[in-house]
């Protein structure tokens, strides 16, 4: 099984990702022969059905792209559906504590380091492999993703990112302002410093630090700070702007 997100993060390169709310497997289709590294599908706030992400996962089949899933809530149980359909990393949102980091981590891995059922029948089927072979190489291959997105979670940040077996904390800045009082402020400067201490403690912990955002601009800024795992945009958004683009220069 081939992980290009693991490679890059354990490299110190740049990982370039987007996000997914469609429930389409073209739009995958498209976005991963764009030249991403990863991508998000989001079941957490998109109208993903599991038989529709099963489709949209096997459209990033004959490219480099990784495929990662963004579950509605930090459950074992939806972590497990995601990766028996052929997922190679999990995101969990809402990681406020040493307790829901360790479950995060869990979820996404076999015994004995950590829970996830056996039973990837589909996810071995992606890969031409039987699902034993898949079992040996899951626990490697897996990209386990803890979302930082409320003030809570900033100020447990050290030991958090203790827990073994993170491989990316991803900073949802516009949660975190509005866990601040300051929704979709994410350029104040009380934002600024809470990102700012994530990344630092990442860091420390040799954990890639990741973050969203919207803009090349705000992301090439992000990416001289540091963060190594950006995820930019949604295709909700390029698609609103590439039709707005194209129907402002048409005279009527």
């Amino acid at each position: 099984m081939k992980n290009r997100l693991n490679e890059l993060l354990k490299s110190g390169k740049t990982a370039v990702g987007t996000m997914i709310q469609l429930p389409s497997a073209p739009v995958v289709e498209v976005l991963a022969q764009a030249g991403f590294d990863w991508l998000v599908i989001d079941t957490e706030h998109g109208p993903i059905d599991i038989e529709t992400l099963h489709a949209m996962i096997r459209a990033t089949s004959e490219t480099p792209v990784t495929p990662t899933v963004r579950v509605a809530r930090n459950l074992d149980w939806l972590a497990k559906r995601v990766l028996d359909v052929g997922a190679l990393g999990v995101m969990m949102p809402g990681v406020n504590s040493v307790a829901e980091a360790q479950a995060a981590v869990s979820a996404v891995r076999y015994p004995p380091q950590g829970n996830r059922g056996y039973g990837p029948t589909f996810a071995s089927l992606r890969w031409g492999m039987s699902s034993a072979e898949y079992a040996r190489q899951a626990n490697d291959a897996m990209t386990a993703i803890i979302q930082i997105e409320h003030i809570e979670a900033v100020e447990r940040i050290d030991e958090i990112l203790a827990v073994p077996g993170i491989d990316m904390a991803l900073i949802g800045p516009n949660d975190l302002s509005g866990s601040m009082g300051l929704l979709g402020q994410v350029a104040h400067a009380d934002v600024q410093a809470a990102i700012a201490r994530v990344l630092k403690a990442a860091q420390k912990a040799r954990v890639a630090p990741g973050i969203f955002g919207i803009t090349p601009d705000e992301m090439n800024r992000y990416i001289a700070q540091g963060f190594r795992a950006i995820l930019v945009g949604v295709d909700v958004g390029f698609l609103a702007a590439g039709a707005k683009n194209v129907l402002a220069q048409i005279k009527r």
